[in-house]
């Protein structure tokens, strides 16, 4: 329950959408990240182009907005790090969201 109550925290800090490397604090992007990959909620791989978050927190528990704004948030933090990369996120074994520059989108179910 606690790690549920991180990634409502990041979500939070996250739904501010971060546009362009100079209005966003990659020192604050990076301590996000970590935030999420050290809490045990996703493991995260770089494929250059791609990260890909695989979630281990139980993704199927959130409403969808909730998924959507971690989707979302997620993707404007990784962009401010790196513009024009695409964010995925995986869970049991499936693509559940992507975000890039044309936006977010979820998978179905």
């Amino acid at each position: 329950m606690r790690k549920l109550w991180v990634v409502l925290a990041v979500v939070g800090v996250l739904a501010c959408p971060i546009n362009s490397s100079a209005e966003c604090d990659q020192s604050e992007a990076k301590t996000l990240i970590k935030k999420v990959v050290n809490g045990g909620l996703a493991s995260r791989e770089d494929q250059t182009v791609t990260i890909v978050y695989t979630w281990k927190a139980n993704w199927y528990s959130m409403s969808k907005d909730k998924q959507y704004s971690l989707a979302e948030g997620l993707g404007a933090v990784e962009r401010c790090l790196r513009p024009g990369v695409t964010m995925r996120i995986r869970a049991a074994g499936r693509d559940v969201a992507k975000s890039g520059n044309f936006g977010t989108e979820l998978f179905d179910r």
